[in-house]
């Protein structure tokens, strides 16, 4: 199924790559609303699949800014995958605008 899942990314990343090089978007202002918007979708869902799983992640311990591991690992997975969203995303529209498929 992961497979199949990957292709259906792969081809909606392309047809979005295809109409974004139509309609002139710049690749650093898209790779930026990219990046946040994976972010933070990524962000949000791990963080309701944890508390809902019960196990907390805590941000602040005693007033002051301190992670534990749960909410280290929660940032990286969702820079990690924000990071390859956009960085396909780019490889895309660049191969669309220079004729590559």
């Amino acid at each position: 199924m992961s497979i199949i899942f990957f292709c259906i990314f792969f081809a909606a990343l392309l047809i979005f790559g295809y109409l974004a090089v139509k309609s002139k978007w710049k690749i650093k202002k898209l790779a930026f609303v990219c990046f946040v918007s994976v972010f933070l979708f990524v962000f949000s869902v791990f963080l309701l699949i944890l508390h809902i799983d019960g196990r907390y992640v805590q941000f602040f311990i005693d007033g002051k800014f301190s992670l534990n591991s749960r909410a280290i690992d929660l940032f990286f997975v969702a820079g990690m995958s924000s990071f390859l969203a956009t960085l396909l995303l780019v490889i895309v529209v660049w191969a669309v605008r220079n004729k590559v498929f």
